[in-house]
């Protein structure tokens, strides 16, 4: 196997997009591509992902992404001809990748269609719902029964009951509309839309995200067509994944871990901008018992930051033994405080296996030849140790190349 060389225009194509000042999303209220489907924490832009996968990789090479999240690396993948396995810790991270990447047939979306053409009579606040009392009871549903949201929380278990259950594609397509719409209704809100304004939005969201999904499918490559492998699992222990085992060694890595210091809320909405709640897991139907250390791998545990970091090292060296000398690395990473932080990120991958290269002088113009950019508008906040501290630093990140040493 050779080694795919970019092209001058692609590396060039990959640190315009580092650099470009373009929000990464474009609203909750357009759904203009699978990558609407769902605003995950903390996503990079397509146009990033797009730029490594053209300029590290042919039609054909397995791309891998370990820390999926939102997955925009899977849609960008699957849409450049590239076959993909991908993979997360975070169940709802996972089930909005499966949503976002998964082809419907002509029959599928005549079934998503006659289901959106019945939200005007099955979202009333008269109608009866399904009290869901197992879910209720596991806390699914806090901060969502109060004198202000429980009309909002009686739309979702009503349009959670009508889902057509005869096909799994179908079931979670749709709740995919409804997890959409209801992050649009409360997450980060002050003022809650009305019965009527949920309603509409439903009914919106869907149409726009099932015509993108028919521009998804319709723009699936004919020769390299094939929907992204989407697994549940972590680093380390995707090395010993029967899919990692079947598939080999990626030709590239395109992903973006958690960030030491940094806090992302990833399993939570938070109603009123301040409680936060689980519902996402209990809309997507998947089960979720963990904290947020769980995810983000203990990033915020201490001051030291030794528990992040070695997880760092313990989950590349298990990326390093599903690497060739040929896989590529492309990470983008932010931290609170980059001086301290970077070289000991640095030092766990070179400890993992990996050697950091860098782009050529013409296209980084930064002292330490690693392009740095500025984010444009992060929903998520970032902080240092405390929830009122914020670090001015936490709004630029780095985009990093490894390759195995």
């Amino acid at each position: 196997m050779t080694s795919h060389l970019p092209t001058k225009e692609h590396l060039r194509g990959l640190t315009d997009a580092i650099h470009s000042a373009r929000p990464i999303s474009i609203g909750l209220r357009r759904t203009a591509s699978p990558h609407e489907f769902y605003r995950y924490p903390g996503r990079f832009s397509p146009d990033f992902a797009r730029s490594a996968i053209e300029a590290f990789s042919e039609p054909g090479d397995l791309v891998l992404d370990p820390f999926v999240g939102g997955g925009t690396t899977a849609v960008e993948a699957a849409l450049a001809g590239r076959r993909a396995l991908v993979a997360d810790i975070n169940p709802l991270a996972t089930f909005v990748t499966q949503v976002k990447t998964t082809p419907l047939t002509t029959s599928q979306i005549e079934h998503i269609r006659r289901w959106l053409e019945t939200i005007p009579t099955r979202a009333r606040i008269n109608q009866r719902a399904p009290s869901y009392d197992t879910w209720r009871s596991a806390g699914y549903l806090r901060h969502l029964e109060s004198r202000d949201t429980w009309r909002i929380s009686k739309l979702i278990r009503s349009t959670l009951g009508s889902l057509p259950s005869n096909d799994g594609v179908v079931e979670r397509f749709c709740r995919c509309i409804i997890l959409r719409t209801g992050q649009w209704a409360l997450d980060m809100r002050h003022n809650l839309p009305t019965v009527g304004e949920f309603r509409d939005a439903l009914s919106a969201h869907g149409a726009g995200m099932l015509r993108a999904a028919c521009q998804f499918s319709s723009n699936f490559p004919g020769q390299h067509r094939r929907q992204p492998i989407v697994i549940d699992a972590a680093l380390p222990g995707l090395s010993e994944h029967p899919h990692t085992r079947r598939l080999g060694s990626p030709k590239l890595v395109v992903t973006s871990p958690p960030y030491p210091g940094v806090y992302a809320l990833y399993h939570r909405w938070k109603v009123y901008g301040r409680k936060e709640t689980p519902a996402p897991y209990w809309i997507a139907d998947r089960n979720n018992s963990h904290g947020l250390s769980h995810y983000t791998m203990s990033a915020r545990a201490t001051r030291n930051l030794d528990v992040y970091f070695d997880k760092i090292h313990a989950s590349y060296s298990d990326l390093a033994r599903i690497s060739s000398s040929d896989t590529i690395l492309v990470q983008m990473v932010g931290f609170n405080s980059p001086q301290e932080h970077l070289p000991r990120f640095l030092e766990a991958m070179a400890a993992s296996g990996f050697s950091e290269f860098r782009l050529p002088p013409s296209l980084v113009s930064t002292p330490d030849r690693r392009p740095w950019r500025a984010v444009p508008g992060r929903r998520w906040w970032t902080q240092a140790h405390s929830r009122k501290s914020v670090t001015a630093e936490t709004s630029r990140e780095v985009v990093l190349f490894h390759r195995r040493a």
